[in-house]
C-alpha cells in the first residue's frame, strides 16, 4: 500500500511540538508583563510583530508542500502489464531444462488478485506475489493466460478481460551454436593475445549459455550483437597482431593503411551479403537454407572474408551467391553453385584453403554429398566444393580428393 510520509510528518509535529521550537513565529509572548508606566513608551500598533494564532501553521505548509513529493512506494518489476497488473518473468534452468516463473502483482487500483492458466495445467487463483510456474521445451515458446480480478463485498466478484501472453524465447539450439562461436572466438582471441576483458569475452562456456537460455527479453539481440562484436573484435586483432601480407605472400608486410583497407572491404563484403542473405531468406528460394547453408548472420562473413585476407575468394563466394539469388528470383532452382554433385565413399577431409598452412574445415565420411565450386585457384586433385549434408553441411572449403569422392 502507498502512503505519504508527509502525514507522519504532520501527526508527529502536532504530538511532539517539536515543529514550533525550530521555526521562529510570533505567537503567545513570553516576555514579563509591561508596568501601566511603560506602556505609553510602546511603538505604534501597526509597527509590531504580526501575532498568528497558536494553529499549527509550519507543520500545516510541510504536509500539504514538501512531504506528498516524496512518497514511500515499493518499485515492482513490469516486465509485462495486464489491467491494473505487473507481470515479472524470470527463467531458471539446470542443464537444458528450463522453468519460466511469472509472478503477478498489482500497483494502485483495485485488483486483489489474479485468475491464471499454463500450458496443460488447471484455472488457479494467485494473490499478489504468487508465482506460475512453466516448464519450457527446446523451442522455447510458450503460451499462458491471465486475468485480474477484485472482490466487492456487496455485488461478488468482478474481473477483467482474460489476457493472453505468447512467448518465444531463445530455443536451445541457437543458444548451443552460440556458445559454440563465442567458444572459438574466445579461444582464438586467447591465442593471439589480444587482452580483451568483460563478460563478452568469459572464458567458462556456461556463462555465455546461461545468458542466453535464461534471456527473457531480446534474445535476437543478443546472440547478433555480441556475435558480430567478437567478430569485429577478432578482425581488428587479427589485422594489429598478425600484419597482412599481399595475395601470392611474397611481398613485404604490408602497413597499416593496408590493413585498414582489408578491414574497410570486409565490413562493406559482409553488409552486401547481409542484403543478400534477407533478399533469400524473403524469398524462401531452395538454394538458401536446408542442405545449402547459405543462411548466416553478419559476423560469419566478415570473418571468412579476413581469413581470406579480403582476397579473390571473396569475389568468387559473393558470385556464386548471386548467381544461385538470381536463379531463385527468375524461378530457375538449379542445384548450389550449378556444377557436379560429389558423393563420398571413404572419409576424407575438408580445408579452408589449398595451399601449406591451411586449417580443417570439417569431416567428409562416406555418403555425404558435396557439391562443385568454380576452382577459386585450386589445380590438381584440389576441389573447391560446399556440403550439401553430414558435419560439413552448408561449409565451403577444398578436399584433395584421391578417390574419396565419386
Amino acid at each position: 500500500m502507498r502512503f505519504h510520509a508527509g502525514i507522519l510528518g504532520a501527526l508527529f509535529a502536532f504530538r511532539r511540538g517539536g515543529m514550533f521550537r525550530m521555526i521562529k513565529f510570533v505567537g503567545r509572548s513570553t516576555k514579563p508583563a509591561q508596568s501601566a508606566a511603560s506602556t505609553r513608551d510602546r511603538k505604534p500598533p501597526f509597527s509590531t510583530p504580526l501575532r498568528l494564532p497558536t494553529f499549527p501553521w509550519p507543520a500545516l505548509v510541510l504536509m500539504l508542500v514538501v512531504f506528498p513529493l516524496v512518497p514511500i512506494s515499493v518499485a515492482i518489476a513490469c516486465d509485462l502489464t495486464v489491467n491494473e497488473g505487473c507481470i515479472d518473468e524470470v527463467i531458471t534452468n539446470v542443464g537444458d531444462a528450463r522453468t519460466l516463473h511469472v509472478t503477478v502483482s498489482s500497483g494502485s487500483g483495485i485488483v486483489e488478485f489474479f485468475q491464471v492458466i499454463g500450458p496443460n495445467q488447471k484455472q488457479a487463483k494467485l494473490n499478489k506475489g504468487g508465482r506460475l510456474h512453466i516448464g519450457l521445451d527446446e523451442s522455447g515458446g510458450t503460451v499462458y493466460s491471465v486475468q485480474a480480478c477484485w472482490d466487492d463485498a456487496v455485488e461478488g466478484t468482478f474481473c477483467h478481460p482474460w489476457k493472453q501472453f505468447r512467448r518465444n524465447f531463445a530455443p536451445l539450439s541457437v543458444c548451443k551454436t552460440y556458445v559454440a562461436n563465442a567458444t572459438k572466438a574466445i579461444a582464438d582471441a586467447a591465442a593471439l593475445g589480444c587482452g580483451f576483458k568483460g563478460e563478452r569475452w568469459n572464458p567458462d562456456p556456461n556463462a555465455h549459455y546461461t545468458a542466453c537460455i535464461d534471456n527473457v527479453g531480446d534474445w535476437q539481440a543478443l546472440v547478433n550483437n555480441e556475435t558480430n562484436g567478437r567478430a569485429t573484435q577478432l578482425n581488428k586483432c587479427r589485422i594489429e597482431k598478425k600484419p597482412i601480407r599481399p595475395v601470392g605472400g611474397n611481398g613485404p608486410v604490408a602497413g597499416v593503411a593496408e590493413a585498414m583497407q582489408v578491414a574497410k572491404a570486409c565490413s562493406a563484403y559482409a553488409k552486401r551479403m547481409d542484403a543478400r542473405v534477407n533478399e533469400a531468406r524473403a524469398l524462401k528460394c531452395a538454394f538458401f537454407g536446408g542442405s545449402n547453408g547459405w543462411d548466416h548472420p553478419h559476423a560469419y562473413w566478415a570473418d571468412q572474408c579476413a581469413r581470406w585476407k579480403a582476397g579473390a575468394s571473396v569475389k568468387v563466394e559473393e558470385d556464386s551467391f548471386q548467381r544461385n539469388l538470381d536463379q531463385c528470383k527468375s524461378g530457375d532452382t538449379g542445384g548450389a553453385g550449378g556444377g557436379k554433385t560429389y558423393t563420398a565413399v571413404a572419409e576424407v577431409t575438408m580445408y579452408d584453403g589449398y595451399q601449406h598452412g591451411n586449417r580443417t574445415v570439417c569431416y567428409i565420411y562416406p555418403g555425404d554429398k558435396l557439391g562443385k565450386l568454380a576452382a577459386n585457384g585450386a589445380t590438381g586433385k584440389w576441389l573447391h566444393l560446399r556440403g550439401n549434408s553430414g558435419d560439413c553441411n552448408g561449409k565451403t572449403g577444398f578436399v584433395y580428393n584421391e578417390g574419396e569422392l565419386k
